[in-house]
Protein backbone atom coordinates (compact mmCIF):
# COMPACT_ATOMS: atom_id res chain seq x y z
CA UNK A 1 0.00 0.00 0.00
CA UNK A 2 2.66 2.14 0.86
CA UNK A 3 4.38 1.52 -2.01
CA UNK A 4 1.35 2.59 -4.44
CA UNK A 5 1.05 5.60 -2.68
CA UNK A 6 5.07 6.58 -2.84
CA UNK A 7 4.48 5.85 -6.81
CA UNK A 8 1.65 8.27 -6.92
CA UNK A 9 3.01 11.05 -5.65
CA UNK A 10 5.79 10.69 -7.99
CA UNK A 11 3.42 10.73 -10.57
CA UNK A 12 2.12 13.95 -9.86
CA UNK A 13 4.58 15.81 -9.04
CA UNK A 14 6.51 14.90 -12.37
CA UNK A 15 3.22 15.99 -14.11
CA UNK A 16 3.16 19.46 -12.51
CA UNK A 17 6.57 19.92 -13.18
CA UNK A 18 5.84 19.34 -17.13
CA UNK A 19 2.18 21.21 -16.71
CA UNK A 20 4.94 24.59 -16.22
CA UNK A 21 7.38 23.66 -18.67
CA UNK A 22 7.65 25.75 -21.99
CA UNK A 23 6.66 23.68 -24.53
CA UNK A 24 9.61 22.75 -26.83
CA UNK A 25 10.52 24.31 -30.05
CA UNK A 26 8.35 27.80 -29.50
CA UNK A 27 11.02 29.53 -27.15
CA UNK A 28 14.91 29.85 -27.72
CA UNK A 29 17.42 30.47 -25.02
CA UNK A 30 19.14 33.42 -25.95
CA UNK A 31 23.13 33.27 -26.13
CA UNK A 32 24.70 35.65 -24.77
CA UNK A 33 27.24 38.30 -27.16
CA UNK A 34 30.55 38.16 -27.03
CA UNK A 35 31.84 42.09 -26.09
CA UNK A 36 34.11 42.25 -29.12
CA UNK A 37 36.17 45.26 -29.27
CA UNK A 38 37.18 47.09 -32.17
CA UNK A 39 40.78 46.12 -33.06
CA UNK A 40 43.24 48.94 -32.41
CA UNK A 41 44.74 51.01 -34.53
CA UNK A 42 48.76 50.63 -34.11
CA UNK A 43 49.51 53.41 -37.55
CA UNK A 44 48.23 55.80 -34.67
CA UNK A 45 51.68 55.17 -33.04
CA UNK A 46 53.78 56.22 -35.60
CA UNK A 47 55.21 59.76 -35.71
CA UNK A 48 57.30 61.65 -33.22
CA UNK A 49 55.87 62.59 -29.61
CA UNK A 50 56.79 64.87 -26.63
CA UNK A 51 57.20 64.92 -23.49
CA UNK A 52 58.43 66.60 -20.82
CA UNK A 53 60.85 64.62 -18.97
CA UNK A 54 61.51 64.61 -15.24
CA UNK A 55 64.25 66.84 -13.34
CA UNK A 56 64.77 68.24 -17.33
CA UNK A 57 64.78 72.14 -18.72
CA UNK A 58 64.43 70.93 -22.26
CA UNK A 59 61.57 68.92 -24.24
CA UNK A 60 61.78 65.34 -24.55
CA UNK A 61 61.09 63.34 -27.70
CA UNK A 62 60.84 59.80 -29.50
CA UNK A 63 59.54 58.64 -32.28
CA UNK A 64 57.62 55.33 -33.36
CA UNK A 65 58.29 53.43 -36.93
CA UNK A 66 57.07 50.51 -38.20
CA UNK A 67 60.20 48.00 -38.69
CA UNK A 68 58.30 45.63 -40.06
CA UNK A 69 54.40 44.21 -39.79
CA UNK A 70 53.38 44.40 -36.12
CA UNK A 71 57.29 45.21 -35.12
CA UNK A 72 57.80 48.81 -34.50
CA UNK A 73 61.05 51.14 -33.78
CA UNK A 74 61.58 53.13 -30.83
CA UNK A 75 64.04 55.71 -30.26
CA UNK A 76 64.69 58.76 -27.78
CA UNK A 77 65.60 61.81 -28.53
CA UNK A 78 66.25 65.55 -26.53
CA UNK A 79 65.85 69.10 -27.94
CA UNK A 80 68.64 71.67 -27.68
CA UNK A 81 68.74 75.13 -29.14
CA UNK A 82 65.67 74.63 -31.56
CA UNK A 83 66.58 71.28 -32.44
CA UNK A 84 65.69 67.33 -31.93
CA UNK A 85 68.80 65.39 -31.54
CA UNK A 86 67.86 61.36 -31.91
CA UNK A 87 70.39 59.19 -29.87
CA UNK A 88 70.42 55.56 -30.64
CA UNK A 89 70.30 53.35 -27.15
CA UNK A 90 72.77 50.54 -27.27
CA UNK A 91 70.14 47.43 -26.64
CA UNK A 92 71.86 43.70 -25.67
CA UNK A 93 71.82 40.99 -28.60
CA UNK A 94 69.29 43.69 -30.90
CA UNK A 95 70.17 47.02 -32.98
CA UNK A 96 67.50 49.07 -31.14
CA UNK A 97 64.72 49.33 -28.88
CA UNK A 98 61.68 47.58 -31.13
CA UNK A 99 58.11 47.21 -29.39
CA UNK A 100 55.32 44.97 -30.06
CA UNK A 101 51.61 44.98 -29.84
CA UNK A 102 49.91 43.41 -26.70
CA UNK A 103 46.19 44.05 -25.61
CA UNK A 104 45.82 47.37 -27.60
CA UNK A 105 49.32 48.48 -26.87
CA UNK A 106 52.55 48.41 -28.11
CA UNK A 107 55.08 46.59 -25.38
CA UNK A 108 58.38 45.82 -25.47
CA UNK A 109 61.32 43.94 -22.99
CA UNK A 110 65.07 45.00 -23.64
CA UNK A 111 68.61 45.33 -21.64
CA UNK A 112 70.61 48.43 -22.34
CA UNK A 113 74.30 49.91 -20.66
CA UNK A 114 73.19 53.46 -21.45
CA UNK A 115 68.86 53.87 -22.08
CA UNK A 116 69.48 55.63 -18.78
CA UNK A 117 72.61 57.30 -16.74
CA UNK A 118 73.62 54.05 -15.66
CA UNK A 119 77.88 54.52 -15.61
CA UNK A 120 77.69 51.66 -18.17
CA UNK A 121 75.93 48.86 -16.45
CA UNK A 122 73.47 46.60 -17.87
CA UNK A 123 69.72 47.21 -16.39
CA UNK A 124 66.96 45.53 -18.08
CA UNK A 125 63.72 48.03 -19.09
CA UNK A 126 60.19 47.15 -20.10
CA UNK A 127 58.73 50.21 -21.67
CA UNK A 128 54.61 50.40 -22.17
CA UNK A 129 52.98 53.03 -25.21
CA UNK A 130 49.39 53.33 -24.36
CA UNK A 131 46.67 55.18 -26.97
CA UNK A 132 44.79 57.91 -24.79
CA UNK A 133 41.82 59.98 -26.34
CA UNK A 134 44.41 63.21 -27.28
CA UNK A 135 47.81 61.87 -26.12
CA UNK A 136 50.22 58.84 -25.33
CA UNK A 137 51.04 57.17 -22.13
CA UNK A 138 54.71 56.77 -22.18
CA UNK A 139 55.82 54.52 -19.24
CA UNK A 140 58.95 52.73 -18.25
CA UNK A 141 59.64 50.34 -16.02
CA UNK A 142 63.01 48.86 -14.16
CA UNK A 143 65.52 48.60 -11.25
CA UNK A 144 65.79 51.98 -11.17
CA UNK A 145 62.60 52.64 -10.79
CA UNK A 146 59.12 53.93 -12.81
CA UNK A 147 58.61 56.39 -15.51
CA UNK A 148 55.13 57.62 -16.57
CA UNK A 149 54.68 60.24 -19.11
CA UNK A 150 52.08 61.77 -21.09
CA UNK A 151 53.04 62.50 -24.16
CA UNK A 152 51.69 64.89 -27.34
CA UNK A 153 52.39 64.04 -31.25
CA UNK A 154 53.54 66.57 -32.77
CA UNK A 155 54.41 64.42 -36.41
CA UNK A 156 53.51 62.03 -38.40
CA UNK A 157 57.18 60.82 -39.25
CA UNK A 158 59.33 61.28 -41.27
CA UNK A 159 63.24 60.04 -42.26
CA UNK A 160 64.38 63.55 -42.86
CA UNK A 161 66.13 65.91 -40.07
CA UNK A 162 63.41 67.75 -37.80
CA UNK A 163 64.15 71.57 -36.05
CA UNK A 164 61.58 72.62 -32.97
CA UNK A 165 59.66 75.98 -34.16
CA UNK A 166 59.00 78.70 -31.80
CA UNK A 167 55.80 77.18 -30.25
CA UNK A 168 57.76 73.72 -29.95
CA UNK A 169 56.55 71.70 -32.45
CA UNK A 170 58.90 70.36 -34.65
CA UNK A 171 58.67 70.85 -38.14
CA UNK A 172 60.36 68.82 -41.34
CA UNK A 173 63.92 70.54 -42.07
CA UNK A 174 66.62 69.41 -45.17
CA UNK A 175 68.75 66.44 -44.55
CA UNK A 176 71.41 67.13 -41.84
CA UNK A 177 74.79 67.17 -43.59
CA UNK A 178 77.43 65.17 -41.82
CA UNK A 179 79.39 68.18 -40.30
CA UNK A 180 77.52 68.75 -36.53
CA UNK A 181 75.95 72.02 -35.92
CA UNK A 182 75.35 71.51 -32.81
CA UNK A 183 76.49 73.89 -30.22
CA UNK A 184 79.29 72.29 -27.70
CA UNK A 185 77.06 72.15 -24.73
CA UNK A 186 74.63 69.84 -26.95
CA UNK A 187 77.63 67.54 -28.24
CA UNK A 188 78.93 66.84 -25.51
CA UNK A 189 75.62 65.54 -23.84
CA UNK A 190 74.96 63.41 -27.09
CA UNK A 191 78.57 62.16 -26.61
CA UNK A 192 77.67 60.88 -23.02
CA UNK A 193 74.70 59.12 -23.93
CA UNK A 194 76.57 57.01 -27.38
CA UNK A 195 79.54 56.64 -25.64
CA UNK A 196 79.07 53.31 -23.89
CA UNK A 197 77.98 51.73 -27.25
CA UNK A 198 81.33 52.71 -28.92
CA UNK A 199 83.27 52.10 -26.33
CA UNK A 200 81.38 48.14 -25.94
CA UNK A 201 81.59 47.31 -29.98
CA UNK A 202 85.77 48.79 -29.72
CA UNK A 203 86.46 46.75 -26.39
CA UNK A 204 84.85 43.65 -27.81
CA UNK A 205 86.92 44.22 -31.23
CA UNK A 206 90.10 44.51 -29.13
CA UNK A 207 89.19 41.39 -27.17
CA UNK A 208 88.64 39.22 -30.33
CA UNK A 209 91.59 41.12 -31.77
CA UNK A 210 89.22 41.66 -35.28
CA UNK A 211 91.05 44.56 -36.78
CA UNK A 212 88.83 44.99 -39.46
CA UNK A 213 86.29 46.84 -37.45
CA UNK A 214 89.03 48.28 -35.31
CA UNK A 215 90.20 50.48 -38.27
CA UNK A 216 86.39 51.01 -38.99
CA UNK A 217 86.24 52.46 -35.13
CA UNK A 218 89.42 54.47 -36.04
CA UNK A 219 89.59 58.36 -37.64
CA UNK A 220 90.68 58.58 -41.30
CA UNK A 221 94.42 58.00 -42.30
CA UNK A 222 95.05 61.65 -42.54
CA UNK A 223 93.21 62.65 -39.02
CA UNK A 224 94.84 59.68 -36.53
CA UNK A 225 98.24 60.25 -34.67
CA UNK A 226 100.45 57.16 -34.02
CA UNK A 227 102.33 58.78 -31.65
CA UNK A 228 104.90 60.17 -34.41
CA UNK A 229 105.67 58.07 -36.73
CA UNK A 230 102.90 59.42 -39.70
CA UNK A 231 101.43 55.34 -39.33
CA UNK A 232 97.58 54.89 -40.29
CA UNK A 233 95.53 53.25 -37.72
CA UNK A 234 95.55 50.06 -40.48
CA UNK A 235 99.62 50.46 -39.41
CA UNK A 236 99.42 51.06 -35.70
CA UNK A 237 97.14 47.92 -35.23
CA UNK A 238 99.58 45.73 -37.16
CA UNK A 239 102.64 47.21 -35.18
CA UNK A 240 100.92 46.09 -31.99
CA UNK A 241 99.73 42.79 -32.86
CA UNK A 242 103.29 41.27 -30.85
CA UNK A 243 102.28 43.34 -27.76
CA UNK A 244 98.67 43.04 -27.68
CA UNK A 245 98.67 41.74 -24.57
CA UNK A 246 99.58 45.40 -23.61
CA UNK A 247 96.54 46.61 -26.05
CA UNK A 248 94.17 44.54 -23.75
CA UNK A 249 95.31 45.55 -20.48
CA UNK A 250 95.17 49.40 -21.48
CA UNK A 251 91.40 48.81 -22.56
CA UNK A 252 91.04 46.36 -19.23
CA UNK A 253 92.12 49.97 -17.27
CA UNK A 254 89.49 52.17 -18.57
CA UNK A 255 89.28 55.31 -19.53
CA UNK A 256 88.97 58.98 -18.39
CA UNK A 257 88.32 61.92 -19.66
CA UNK A 258 90.72 64.53 -21.32
CA UNK A 259 90.79 67.77 -22.67
CA UNK A 260 93.74 68.23 -26.07
CA UNK A 261 92.23 71.43 -27.09
CA UNK A 262 89.43 73.30 -26.61
CA UNK A 263 86.30 72.39 -28.24
CA UNK A 264 87.32 69.08 -28.32
CA UNK A 265 85.60 65.53 -26.46
CA UNK A 266 88.62 63.33 -26.13
CA UNK A 267 88.76 60.13 -23.72
CA UNK A 268 91.90 58.14 -22.74
CA UNK A 269 92.98 54.68 -21.70
CA UNK A 270 94.25 54.92 -17.83
CA UNK A 271 97.12 52.87 -18.08
CA UNK A 272 99.54 50.92 -19.97
CA UNK A 273 98.79 52.46 -23.53
CA UNK A 274 97.21 55.94 -23.87
CA UNK A 275 95.21 55.59 -26.68
CA UNK A 276 92.83 57.94 -28.03
CA UNK A 277 89.17 58.23 -28.75
CA UNK A 278 87.62 61.05 -29.81
CA UNK A 279 84.04 62.31 -30.77
CA UNK A 280 84.61 63.60 -34.47
CA UNK A 281 82.80 66.79 -36.20
CA UNK A 282 80.27 64.14 -37.57
CA UNK A 283 79.56 63.42 -33.62
CA UNK A 284 80.75 59.78 -33.75
CA UNK A 285 83.14 58.53 -31.60
CA UNK A 286 86.64 56.77 -33.03
CA UNK A 287 89.70 56.06 -32.11
CA UNK A 288 91.55 58.91 -32.99
CA UNK A 289 95.32 57.36 -31.90
CA UNK A 290 98.07 57.31 -29.10
CA UNK A 291 99.78 60.20 -27.19
CA UNK A 292 102.95 61.13 -28.57
CA UNK A 293 106.19 61.91 -25.99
Amino acid sequence: MKTYITWCLITILLSTMNAFAQPPGKTRRSTPQPNISRPTDFGKFIGTWEFDPDNSITKGYFKITEDQPRRFKFIEGFEYQGRITWAETMVNRADGIYLNPLNGKLGGRFTSPNFRATHGHDITYRLTLSLEPSKLLYSVTSGLGSERYRATKVNNGDDRGEVVTSNGHPVISQPKTKTSTLSFTARKVLADKSWQAFWTKFSGAIHQKNTKTLVQLSSADADFFDGGGGGTSQDWFEMMSSEWGRVKKAIMSGVGKIEISEGQISRSTNKHIPMIFSFEKDNKWRFSGVMGD
